[in-house]
């Protein structure tokens, strides 16, 4: 009874990336990479079943209707004058976006917001990401 309760509440979380044919999400980056709340929300639904199923064609992501955008923050800026390259540094943008294509969504839209550490204006940036939110 305990398993099937534990496993009932995975679905409902399931359920609401199911139903949705529109997924907006917030990743701030920490320590190069996600929030660990939001490794441990992928880690719960990423089931078989769930969000994919595995069959003789290999894995099948189950959101195929489904589209997001997805607004990454950083402190830092990976451009050539940080020192950060981001295909050494960067562990939060392709692992979403490789969720997101597992668990089969088609169409995903990003926007970084870099360099929040240290910008003079950091409201402008974040009024420009809450407006592409809304019209996502």
């Amino acid at each position: 009874p305990a398993q099937d309760a534990a496993w009932a509440r995975l679905d409902g979380y399931a359920q609401r990336f199911r139903s949705a044919d529109k997924i907006l999400i917030g990743v701030p980056m920490w320590n190069f990479a996600i929030p660990y709340r939001l490794k441990q929300l992928i880690d719960l639904v990423s089931h078989k079943d769930l969000l994919f199923t595995f069959d003789e064609r290999g894995l099948n992501g189950l959101l195929t209707k489904s589209k997001a955008l997805v607004i990454y923050a950083r402190g830092i800026g990976y451009d050539g004058d940080s020192g950060f390259s981001s295909s050494v540094w960067d562990h939060q943008k392709p692992y979403m976006e490789l969720w997101l294509k597992f668990i089969g969504v088609p169409q995903v839209e990003t926007m970084s917001v870099e360099k929040t550490l240290c910008r003079d204006d950091p409201g402008a940036v974040r009024l420009e990401a809450e407006m592409r939110a809304r019209q996502f």
